[in-house]
């Protein structure tokens, strides 16, 4: 398979505000259903337990992999199914936001079935990056997104410092 383009788009991007609510809109989703599932917790569950459970219930929370040097931030997101047209990668200087919608209609046998595939998964770094140079492609169900920090020297190996949001 071919290697596309996924649209990258930044809070200053004119008219994609849509994809930026979008984002608040689910987050907002999965603090309601994990304050639910807080106050119906009769064991000790943390607030990140409840998080991720109401994240899981609400969306696909695909496998990914995250890889940094002193230059750059590399985020891999598994999303099998999908096209480059059905996602978006929200940017912003301490987060990156991975989304992407699938649906899918068929007729088989006289029978009429749709499906719907959801996908989101938010990354919160230490350090700022440059959205303006940020890149992401999709190449055999993975979306490859290269996140340049902000004042960048020469790359060089070192422990990734980002991690899953949790709130």
């Amino acid at each position: 398979m071919s290697k596309q383009m996924v649209k990258v788009i930044t809070p200053n991007d004119p008219g994609n505000e849509g994809v930026f609510d979008a984002v608040g809109s689910a987050l907002a989703r999965i603090r309601d259903r994990a304050y639910a599932l807080f106050e119906t917790n009769e064991h000790a569950a943390s607030s990140a337990t409840d998080w991720l459970a109401a994240e899981r219930e609400l969306f696909r929370i695909p496998e990914s992999e995250l890889s940094e040097t002193d230059g750059a931030c590399t985020l891999k997101v598994s999303a099998p199914g999908f096209t480059a047209a059905d996602l978006d990668v929200a940017l912003e200087p301490r987060s990156v936001t991975v989304c992407g919608k699938l649906e899918q209609q068929s007729t088989e046998g006289g029978t009429y079935s749709e499906s719907s595939k959801q996908l989101f998964r938010r990354y919160e770094f230490e350090s700022p990056v440059d959205i303006e140079h940020a890149t992401a492609t999709l190449e055999d169900g993975i979306i490859t997104v290269q996140l340049p920090k902000v004042g960048a020297s020469e790359p060089e190996a070192t422990p990734a410092k980002a991690r899953a949001a949790t709130a």
